[in-house]
Parts: structure tokens; sequence; C-alpha cells
């Protein structure tokens, strides 16, 4: 991409991040964690930093996410979302995790799994959030 081209996309980007609701942000985010999650998974039998890449790009974007939840004891939070939150919390603790140690141990084969669960929750996400005129 040449320069002013790259400098157009990324305005373009800027102005969507800007102008999206709290929804479509965590939309967008979930996007980019999945799609890092491929770039990494397809890295296979390529030098270790074409991987590593994409699994710390996955990693951030899992921590925005989780720190995105609301925390338990928030005020006007109902039983089902402190629940919600909390098993959320957790799965994307886990993924942290295993890219984490995927990282230290130079080793895809947990990608596909974390893929797996990233997608479902994307679908379950745009299927019943997204679904809703933001």
């Amino acid at each position: 991409m040449s320069a002013p081209a790259s400098i157009a996309s990324d305005l373009v980007l800027e102005q969507s991040v800007f102008s999206a609701s709290p929804e479509q942000l965590v939309d967008m985010v979930m996007d980019h964690v999945l799609l890092h999650l491929t770039l990494a998974a397809s890295s296979v039998g390529k030098p270790w930093e074409d991987a590593q890449s994409h699994v710390h790009k996955a990693q951030r974007g899992l921590m925005v996410l989780q720190s995105s939840l609301s925390m338990p004891g928030q005020r006007g939070q109902t039983n089902a979302s402190r629940v919600l939150s909390s098993d959320l919390q957790q799965l994307y603790g886990f993924m942290i995790r295993s890219l984490i140690q995927a990282d230290r141990d130079k080793d895809l084969t947990c990608i596909a799994g974390i893929i797996k669960v990233m997608g479902n929750l994307v679908s379950g996400w745009k299927q019943g959030v997204m679904r809703q005129d933001y």
C-alpha cells in the first residue's frame, strides 16, 4: 500500500473508531483478535517472529476485551450480567494464558482451539448484540 493510501486507510479506521458505539468497538476488537489468531495459525512452518507478532496482537486484543467487562458489584448490574461477566473474564484469562504459554514455548498447537472458542464468541456477539441497530 502506498503512503497516501495507508494514511487514508488509517484516517478511515480512526474515524470509524471515534464514531463507533461501545458495542461496535467490542465487535471491532473481537474481529481483530480472531484475525490475528488466524494469521498466527497460518504462520506454522515460518520463522517464529512471523507468528509471534500476531500472537501478541491477539493477546492485547483479549486484554482489551477483558478490561471492558463490568466489574463485580458494579451498580445496576443484574445477577445474569454478573455471571456472564465473570465467565467471560475467566475465558479471556484462559485464552491469554494459553497464548502466553504458546509464545514462551514457540508452539502454536493451542491456537486452533482458541480460534474455535473466539469464533463462537464472535458469532454469538454478532447474532445476539450486533443484530440490534447501534
